[in-house]
């Protein structure tokens, strides 16, 4: 008996120290060790999952074969090593996956993933800050940043993934893939660590203010969809909370009030402002005007962050001038443009935009005209000026259904070069958005009222129809002033 043992023990010990070197061992040695029935020592499970190159079978199939004797290990620390080395299999994948181009994040793995680290006790301490990164990018690349959050990962793992974002060209992080990093951290005891990284704070804030107007349902993806078929429990998400939670941490670390370097400083204080009055429902206008009445005192008189500040505050008011019909504040709105050194054509370019909206075409075609001639020449340089103007007076006609004369417009400033690739883009999604609600409208009112319904209920569903195409091209509208607002 004692001699079985030693054997056992021998066995297991060669597995522990040769099966990086010759995995053949583990074969062999296995089947010895569970023919003299005893037991695979932790360690030596450890390196089988750590080393097996998943030609027979993939870690995670050893792993589910040994699971039981992982369950058993009494030292927390192996048991949280082994679990780590069965993670970092299954994000990265076996050698054999690797070589055959075979090691995408797929559903399975993404619910394997998950019970894995439901059992590790100290993730940051056992996973490698590289293994959650790869299992991030991974995500985001498969349009399944959905799953971020329940993944949990270590605070660092996200700064890494959103410093890559800001640093590299051929990686690109979508917003929203922003909002779900955000959401996996923000809750994390050492949040206020990101005081060392400011200008990944500020990226968050900027990315995930722009997805507030429109709601929750911008979050929906496929990876819900897929969620649904393994019964996979999702937490719901909100998004109307997010910049307003992002701000108080911000201003917590007052990093708006020169705590960071002043650049960077001064683009917060211009990021708030935007998004407490131009993205967020949370802030009134009177909040947002206290914000610049606050801001403005930080910045130096005359200067270009000034002009900023007062550009987007004129912006605020048109903005919400447009969404709540009140004309009362257009004055204090055009006291606010900047002067010096020049207009700046956005502001010129949302003034056409309110003054369309209220009905006033010829005031916004007077500003048209004059904004013009001070950025026609030079040629070079001024084209996104020029496309702003071009932009907000063609969507000015647009809204008021001049079809027209908004293709007159963009085929004479064609014509004269006045319009670069950018803008041409812009330009011709408005107009199938455009077109889009005129169909949407033509086929409501087209659609026939049921035989013996009272002439009211015809005449109410037109109303209807008419109302929801306002509301589109109002949305247009607060879009547009929005893009518009200084970065």
């Amino acid at each position: 008996m004692l001699r079985l043992q030693i054997l056992i023990e021998l066995y297991n010990l060669i597995i522990e120290n040769f099966a990086q070197y010759d995995y053949s061992v583990v074969n062999v040695l296995t089947k010895k060790i569970e023919t003299l029935k005893g037991e695979l020592s932790s360690v030596a499970i450890s390196n089988i999952i750590k080393y097996n190159p998943g030609r027979v079978h993939s870690s995670w199939e050893l792993f589910k074969n040994y699971e039981s004797s992982v369950e058993s290990v009494p030292e927390l620390e192996l048991k949280d090593k082994i679990y780590s080395e069965v993670l970092s299999k299954l994000v990265i994948g076996d050698k054999a996956e690797i070589q055959e181009g075979e090691n995408k994040l797929d559903l399975s793995k993404i619910t394997n993933c998950l019970y894995i680290l439901s059992k590790i006790s100290n993730k940051e301490e056992n996973i490698p800050s590289n293994v959650f990164e790869i299992l991030l990018m991974k995500l985001v690349k498969d349009d399944m940043s959905l799953y971020i959050p329940i993944v949990n990962p270590s605070l660092e793992s996200v700064k890494l993934v959103l410093s890559n974002d800001l640093k590299s060209e051929s990686f690109k992080l979508s917003n929203i893939d922003k909002f779900y990093l955000w959401e996996s951290i923000k809750s994390n005891p050492n949040i206020e660590q990101l005081a060392s990284s400011p200008e990944i704070l500020l990226d968050i804030l900027r990315s995930i203010s722009k997805l507030e107007p429109f709601g929750n349902k911008i979050l929906t993806t496929k990876a819900e969809t897929l969620a649904e078929q393994v019964e996979l429990n999702l937490p719901v998400h909100d998004i109307s909370n997010t910049s307003s939670e992002l701000i108080e941490l911000v201003t917590k670390l007052e990093l708006d009030n020169d705590k960071a370097q002043p650049k960077v400083s001064s683009d917060f204080r211009k990021q708030i402002l935007k998004s407490v009055g131009l993205y967020s429902d949370k802030f009134s206008l009177d909040e947002s005007l206290k914000f610049y009445s606050m801001y403005q005192t930080k910045e130096p008189n005359p200067s270009f962050e000034l002009n900023d500040l007062q550009s987007i505050t004129s912006m605020i008011i048109l903005h919400d001038a447009v969404k709540r019909m009140d004309e009362k504040l257009l004055e204090v709105s055009e006291a606010l443009v900047p002067q010096n050194p020049e207009v700046p054509a956005a502001n010129l370019a949302s003034l056409i935009l309110y003054h369309g909206w209220f009905g006033n075409i010829d005031k916004s075609l007077d500003i048209y005209n004059k904004s013009m001639d001070m950025f026609i020449k030079p040629m070079e340089g001024n084209e996104t000026n020029r496309g702003m103007l071009i932009q907000s007076l063609i969507l000015t006609c647009l809204t008021g259904r001049d079809l027209q004369l908004a293709q007159f417009i963009k085929r004479k400033s064609q014509d004269h070069k006045l319009l670069d690739s950018e803008y041409d883009v812009k330009i011709n999604e408005m107009f199938k958005r455009y077109g889009d609600i005129i169909d949407e409208l033509e086929k409501s009112t087209a659609t026939k009222t049921p035989e013996g319904a009272p002439r009211e209920v015809a005449e109410k569903d037109k109303e209807a129809a008419e109302r929801a195409a306002i509301e589109k091209f109002r949305s247009m509208t607060m879009e547009t002033i929005r893009s518009l607002a200084p970065n």
